[in-house]
Parts: C-alpha cells; sequence; structure tokens
C-alpha cells in the first residue's frame, strides 16, 4: 500500500505540473474542434516522443539526424491514427482521415539528444461523420516499450458553442463528454451566472456531472447502512485481473461473468464495523451503465455497454440493530487511475460531501446512527395518551364487577319473593296476586334497565373521553408505515403486530408496499415518509361490550413515498381518505391502543418528482 501511495503522489505532481521541462517521459497536447460535419484535430507532440515510441537511433554524436525525425515523422503518424481513439455512445470509432504533419518546428540539422523536447511535430486528422455524435469518448494508448511513466495528454475540445472543454488523459483512460448538452446550453450560458449555470449542470445530469469520476454514496438510516458506488468501468478494470480492451463492447453475457469478479473486488475491499466489530456487507445490486443513462434506479432493459464509457453501479448494505450507535466504513478500492471518490454522507434530510482517499485516513468514514430506531419504538399506550381515560377504563371495569352483582342479586332477590308469592297466592286475592307480580318484575325490569344505562353512559363518557384519538391515529400509522420501511419481512410483520390486528397485517403491508411502489423505477417499492394526518373525526363508538370497545375515525392522511439511489431522488405523496376503527386493549398492566379495522374510501397518488442530493 505504501508502494501505491508514492505512486499517485508521484502521478498527482506530475499531472499537475505544466512546465513541459517537467513533464512525464510523454506529453501531447490534442485541439479538437467541433465543426458541424466533423472533428477536427491537431496533435501537438515532442520530437522526443519519436525517439521513445519508434525507437529511433541515435547517431555517433548522440543526436538524431534529419533523416531519422522525417522517418519519425511517418510512423507516428500511423501510431496516433491507430492509438488515438475517439468513440461514439455506444463505443463505435469515429474513423480518422490524415489531413497533413506540420515540421515547420524542426530544425534542418540533426537534434541533439537534450533537445529533444525542445521542438514539436503537428499532425492534422479530421474525424467524419453521418449523424452527428451526442457523446464523444476520447481515448489514447500512447505506450511504448521504453515506457515506464505513463504518457500524458491534454485534450481541449471546443465545440460548436459554449464553453471549452478540457482534460489530461492517461493511457486506456477514456474521457467522456455529452456534446450535445455543451452545444444546447452554449448560448444559454452567455446570459447566466456561473451559479445558476452549476444548477442547470445539476440538474441535467442529475448530480453525476462527470463521467470520469467515481462517486460513492453513504446512506446512514436508522435500519440500516448502505453504500452506493458509481465507478466508471475502464477505471474499475485497473483493479480486476480480466481480458478486456478499453475501447471494446461488454455484452450481456460478459456482464454476467464480470458481475462476480466486481462483487468479490468490493467485498474484499470495503468493510463495516460496528464498535469494533466486523459486519458483513450485503451485495444488494451490481449494474452496468450505458454513458446516456442518468438515472440509475430507472427501469430499462440490459444492454450491450462500451467499455470506455459505461459505468458500474454496486449497492451494499447492513442491517443496524438499535443497539448500536457507532461504526466506521473503510474503503480500499483504489488503483492507479483511481485515487480519489467523491464522497456524499446522507443522514436524514442532510448531507456531507467529502473525499476518500488513500492517504491519512481518509478511506476511513466514521458511522454516527441516529439514537431514535424506527424499528424500536413500541405500540401507543392509553397511559401515555391519556391518563385519565386510563384511570376511567379501570374503573368501569370494577363497575362492571359491581353492577354485575346488583343484577344478581336482583334476579335472587326477585325469584325468592316470586316464588314466596307463589306459595301464599291461594291466601290472596287474584287482583292483589297480579299487581304484586307485576311489581316484582317492574321492579326487576327497572333495575336493569337502569343499571344498563348507568353503563352506557360511563361508556360513552368513555367515547368522550378520547379526545386525543386523531394524535393516536396519527401514531399508529407513523408506526405502521415505519415498520414496513424494515428490510426483514419478518420484522415488518413483528412490528405490525404491536399495533394492527392480526387479521389485518398482511391487508394493511401489501396495501402500504403497492402505494409505495414507483413502477417507473423498475417496479421498487420506496419507503414512506412522515406521515401528515389531517382532519380525524370521531364517527361511532361502540361501547356496549367493554371488553370490545369500538371507536371509529374518519380520518385524511399523506404520506411520501421515497425511493433513492446514487443521489437520485424519486419522490411521490400518497393521499387517503379512510375510516379507522380503534380498540383499547389490556396488555399487563397497560391499554394500549390496536388498529382494528381499516376501509378506504380513496386513494390518490401525486406524479413522481425527480430531484438529486445538493453536496
Amino acid at each position: 500500500m505504501n508502494g501505491f501511495k508514492a505512486l499517485v503522489i508521484l502521478l498527482l505532481i506530475l499531472v499537475s505540473r505544466t512546465d513541459c521541462r517537467a513533464h512525464p517521459i510523454s506529453v501531447s497536447d490534442v485541439y479538437v474542434e467541433c465543426q458541424q460535419e466533423r472533428l477536427l484535430v491537431r496533435i501537438e507532440v515532442f520530437t522526443e516522443d519519436l525517439y521513445l515510441f519508434h525507437n529511433l537511433p541515435l547517431g555517433d554524436d548522440n543526436a538524431l539526424s534529419v533523416q531519422t525525425v522525417q522517418e519519425g515523422v511517418k510512423l507516428h503518424q500511423t501510431f496516433l491514427a491507430e492509438r488515438f481513439l475517439i468513440l461514439n455512445r455506444n463505443g463505435d470509432r469515429l474513423e480518422p482521415k490524415f489531413l497533413r504533419a506540420d515540421t515547420q518546428d524542426l530544425p534542418n540539422e540533426p537534434i541533439p539528444f537534450e533537445q529533444l523536447m525542445y521542438f514539436k511535430v503537428f499532425y492534422e486528422f479530421e474525424f467524419t461523420f453521418q449523424d452527428r455524435p451526442e457523446y464523444l469518448t476520447f481515448l489514447h494508448r500512447f505506450t511504448g516499450e521504453k515506457v515506464v511513466l505513463p504518457a500524458e495528454v491534454q485534450v481541449k475540445v471546443k465545440p460548436l458553442q459554449g464553453r471549452r472543454e478540457q482534460k489530461i488523459l492517461l493511457p486506456d483512460q477514456p474521457w467522456t463528454i455529452h456534446l450535445a448538452a455543451i452545444e444546447e446550453r452554449g448560448a444559454a450560458d452567455a446570459d447566466m451566472s456561473p451559479q445558476e449555470i452549476l444548477e442547470q449542470r445539476q440538474t441535467e445530469t442529475l448530480g453525476i456531472q462527470s463521467y470520469g469520476a467515481t462517486y460513492a454514496f453513504l446512506y446512514i438510516e436508522p435500519n440500516e447502512i448502505r453504500l452506493e458506488a458509481l465507478v466508471p468501468l475502464a477505471t474499475l478494470l485497473g483493479s480486476l485481473d480480466v481480458e478486456l480492451e478499453p475501447d471494446g463492447k461488454l455484452d450481456l453475457d460478459d456482464q454476467t461473468q464480470l458481475k462476480s469478479d466486481v462483487e468479490a473486488f468490493f467485498q474484499k475491499n470495503v468493510s463495516l464495523q460496528f464498535e469494533g466489530r466486523e459486519q458483513d456487507l450485503m451485495t444488494d445490486r451490481i449494474e452496468f451503465f450505458g454513458v446516456a443513462l442518468r438515472d440509475f434506479s430507472q427501469q430499462r432493459e440490459p444492454e450491450v455497454v462500451s467499455i470506455a464509457n459505461a459505468r458500474v453501479g454496486i449497492i451494499l448494505s447492513a442491517p443496524v440493530s438499535e443497539s448500536i450507535s457507532s461504526g466506521q466504513l473503510t474503503w480500499d478500492v483504489f488503483n492507479e487511475h483511481l485515487y480519489e471518490v467523491n464522497l456524499a454522507i446522507v443522514q436524514g434530510e442532510e448531507t456531507t460531501a467529502d473525499m476518500i482517499r488513500p492517504f491519512d485516513g481518509q478511506n476511513v468514514i466514521a458511522v454516527n446512527l441516529s439514537s431514535e430506531s424506527l424499528a424500536g419504538r413500541s405500540s401507543s399506550t392509553l397511559e401515555a395518551e391519556n391518563t385519565e381515560l386510563t384511570e376511567r377504563l379501570d374503573e368501569l371495569r370494577a363497575e362492571s364487577l359491581q353492577d354485575l352483582r346488583w343484577l344478581w342479586g336482583g334476579a335472587g332477590l326477585s325469584l325468592v319473593l316470586l316464588i314466596v308469592l307463589l306459595l301464599i297466592r291461594r291466601k290472596l286475592p287474584v287482583a292483589a296476586f297480579t299487581g304484586l307480580l307485576v311489581l316484582i318484575v317492574a321492579a326487576d325490569i327497572a333495575i336493569g334497565v337502569g343499571l344498563r344505562q348507568q353503563m352506557l353512559e360511563a361508556r360513552r363518557e368513555v367515547a368522550d373521553l378520547t379526545g386525543d384519538g386523531p394524535d393516536v391515529v396519527a401514531d399508529l400509522l407513523g408506526q405502521i408505515y415505519q415498520a414496513v420501511n424494515l428490510r426483514d419481512e419478518g420484522a415488518v410483520f413483528d412490528q405490525l403486530s404491536k399495533v394492527a390486528d392480526e387479521e389485518l397485517l398482511r391487508e394493511l403491508y401489501l396495501e402500504i408496499r403497492e402505494s409505495l411502489t414507483i413502477e417507473s423505477q423498475g417496479g421498487s417499492a420506496g419507503k414512506a415518509g412522515r406521515v401528515d394526518v389531517g382532519a380525524c373525526e370521531l364517527v361511532d363508538a361502540n361501547v356496549e361490550d367493554l371488553d370490545h370497545l369500538k371507536f371509529s375515525y374518519l380520518c385524511q392522511w399523506t404520506v411520501p413515498g421515497r425511493l433513492e439511489h446514487w443521489g437520485h431522488i424519486h419522490e411521490r405523496a400518497n393521499s387517503y381518505t379512510a375510516r379507522i376503527q380503534l380498540s383499547p386493549r389490556r396488555e399487563e398492566s397497560d391499554w394500549k391502543w390496536e388498529m382494528t379495522r381499516i376501509d378506504l374510501q380513496n386513494v390518490d397518488q401525486s406524479p413522481v418528482k425527480t430531484s438529486v442530493r445538493r453536496f
């Protein structure tokens, strides 16, 4: 690793230097002028390149003769035509046509070895096309037997309109530009501020502005740690033991085979620890994206991609238990072409930008987990929501037992009186007997009716004490949606069982999962956000059976569904109107609310809105 760090430092120093006398072994400049039906390309090379790449012999005077230099000029013409590549979006080469070699800078005398870097040769090529390319990928393969350090080529592209683009390229490291977008916004840029231009490009590219940079998104969620990486395929190949040409194509069979190599490499070089203990990372997804794809979650058919401009998306994740408070992620995915990574740490609505580099611990990211775990919340207790209601329910239970005693006592007394009355019936006139019988029955009925009325009034009092019902509905709905956000289906139903009736569980789960599904994103289900309960009114209270009290509320609520990968946020609001039935249940020493029925009356879904993380 120390040798690799030294090499990276040396490369950074070499790339950042502009003095030609301090350049690596080969430094070339390429100027690309975009015209309507062709690209006019001018390549400037030092005579030193002729010597290095073609093994030109030095004379006895340690100099290159005029004839040897001219031979080198011709050899390098073929070298450039074969090894400086321009590809379209599909990875097909634009064919070069040689126009001329300008050698006016060369002296008419031998060039001493120590002066080879003082003179240049200028080559001109044209690359024609029938259909104007939307994307251009530039790639060079300037290597030779004597070249130890990478050759460096600075490519400068002048579009038909808009700002010039430029990039320093190393061998087999492609650079891709969206030519159509550059030219389309060229006229508009003149009237925009730098901040407005940045905002526009951020929107156009969905936050991924460079085709050659590596991006990582670390999502820290209450129930999950998720790392999503987006790496140029040509860059990643520097770490994989596979034989693929950078200017080739990757078909579907090759993609399937390469996925296992990519997975093994990331599993080996990315690690997660929770409080000092190693945590396994699961590979959720590996995909290959063509250069034209911006929304990496979008539903699409697999396609052949160009190795030069394709990108690899990988998602690794690990569940988080509520007992974990901290951890760290270590990223060791580096090679000679990949020495820094654009990192976004996403926790809730907060996004932090950083860089990952293989120096001074910059590849170790601290993970501070939220103290409030969604999975750890228990169902609402009546005691927490309404102490008065809790106490009255306990009183009602005691009163009910007393009422039952009165009823049984009254019934027993009535039975005794009735028996006595029957025994003395012959001694009483018919009218007296009938009057006493009616009196006993009426008294018994009066006691029963009175006690029943008393019980009903007490239960209506309970209904009056449910003024916090809307808050309870909001709390239960929040817990239900949070439960559905869990990764494991078993954990989902464990959490749902705490707040919903068993017969309602699967119906609730399927309904919510369906409402959170975003079809345009491959049918993936998003995660529910915070529930916003609007109107919620008590419309019915069934209080006759103390053990099965039922309170029905007509409620309206809205909950956003969000699906996010690689910084692309897809959101849709789901609005509901439903009749929700709640019942209090005694569990050990607590009364708890439980949702026992839900009748959906209306569901509205807003259009999917796509945005990007700002970092």
